[in-house]
């Protein structure tokens, strides 16, 4: 249902602020998720925390949904 839904975000209209608050949310659990294991050995990278978990998003949900559900007032990191 989220991944069809922010597919077709447009069509939502009240909906998709639910729709990207679940993604914000996942994207901060993920982030979490990441920092803890960077902080316990189990991640080994350097990478900033919030970065792996964009890259970790795109691959579970896709980069369509992701790329949909993003606010356009997210900036990009480059």
């Amino acid at each position: 249902m989220v991944v069809a839904g922010i597919a077709e975000l447009d069509q939502f209209g009240d909906t998709a602020a639910l729709l990207r608050a679940t993604l914000a949310r996942r994207r901060v659990m993920l982030t979490a998720l990441v920092t803890e294991g960077q902080d316990d050995g189990s991640i080994a990278t350097t990478d900033e925390p919030g970065q792996v978990a964009d890259l970790l998003l795109v691959l579970l949900q896709g980069m369509r949904v992701v790329g949909k559900g993003v606010s356009s007032r997210r900036t990009r990191r480059p």
